[in-house]
């Protein structure tokens, strides 16, 4: 594939409790189930993938399962993202080569103040 982003369609809170607690495997995988089957017609005609994620917060470790539903983006969403990535490494460049063009100046300025004042004490001294 290009180098094409993934862009997260959905994300849903996924309670452990409601899935896990006393229940049987069978129980579980049937849930599990359950949860993929909700998401077959994303991934069938959308060419979606999903996964689980575990994020933690705050200071005691909790967690938090969520599933994701992802997708690659579109030609519009790539073409955009291009568009915007090609202006900001051209305002970039632009930055640079000011830096670069007023460090120049500043070294030119500094050289004609020194040749002034070269100049000045040469006339008073001799």
């Amino acid at each position: 594939m290009t180098d094409r982003k993934r862009v997260l369609k959905s994300r849903e809170p996924i309670d452990l409790f409601d899935l896990f607690d006393r229940k049987t495997l069978d129980e579980i995988q049937l849930d599990m189930s359950t949860l993929a089957a909700a998401h077959e017609k994303d991934i069938l005609l959308h060419d979606c993938y999903v996964n689980f994620s575990v994020e933690y917060y705050g200071y005691d470790g909790g967690r938090e399962v969520y599933l994701n539903t992802w997708r690659w983006e579109n030609d519009d969403e790539y073409n955009k993202r291009k568009a915007k990535e090609e202006k900001a490494k051209e305002k970039s460049r632009k930055i640079k080569e000011a830096k670069k063009e007023k460090a120049r100046q500043a070294l030119f300025q500094k050289e004609e103040d020194e040749r002034n004042e070269y100049e000045r004490l040469k006339a008073k001294y001799g």
